[in-house]
């Protein structure tokens, strides 16, 4: 019997000293240094940015990994403090408005009409390992669909893709160059945007 009890003693007090570790939350948070727009005939238009269409994996706030291009896998005490999804809606949001190509830059919940539309879809945005761990890059994969309100009809569709190498092969090594890669999709939209009006 006394075992039993003391059996019962050890496992209480070292489930209570069991601490787990802290969770980290990362947020890409891009420079969006805007490039200056040019002859720009859009100064008079409304543009409608819809939230971006992905995998679920982009829509909660794990932080996915693969490794040999094969094994997927979340980070265990890592997370977003938004998901990508999100984080792209946000930030497109805020390079469109900075940039001035467009009037007015609107919410896809607003009630009002825009001239254009902007459809955005989320393909990959996760870092990859080899499968010795040894070496790491990211893989951004996004494409951008510029539609004309009235009409319905698309006026031009841009696939960016970028591979960055990750600086270390770790958590936050992924996270800076996918937000690297985050800025420069972002000045590279406004640059193809501006030359669709």
């Amino acid at each position: 019997m006394r075992y039993i009890y003391f059996l019962i003693f050890v496992v209480f007090f070292t489930a209570c000293s069991v601490k787990t570790p802290p969770l980290e939350k990362y947020t890409l948070n891009p420079k969006l240094t805007i490039p200056k727009t040019k002859n720009n005939t859009c100064k008079d238009k409304s543009i409608k940015i819809i939230q971006p269409f992905s995998s679920n994996i982009y829509v909660i706030n794990e932080i996915k990994y693969v490794v040999n291009n094969l094994e997927e896998n979340s980070y265990n005490n890592s997370s977003w403090s938004i998901s990508i999804s999100d984080t792209f809606y946000f930030n497109i949001l805020k390079a469109l408005r900075k940039s001035e190509v467009f009037k007015n830059v609107e919410n896809y919940a607003t009630v009002s009409v825009s001239d254009y539309i902007l459809e955005v879809e989320i393909s990959d945005f996760k870092q990859y390992f080899s499968k010795d761990l040894k070496k790491s890059y990211i893989v951004a994969d996004v494409t951008f669909n510029l539609v004309d309100k009235k009409s319905l009809k698309t006026i031009s569709q841009k696939r960016f893709y970028k591979k960055i190498p990750s600086k270390t092969n770790d958590v936050k090594g992924g996270v800076e160059a996918l937000n690297k890669a985050l800025d420069d999709i972002l000045k590279e939209m406004i640059v193809w945007i501006e030359g669709r009006c």
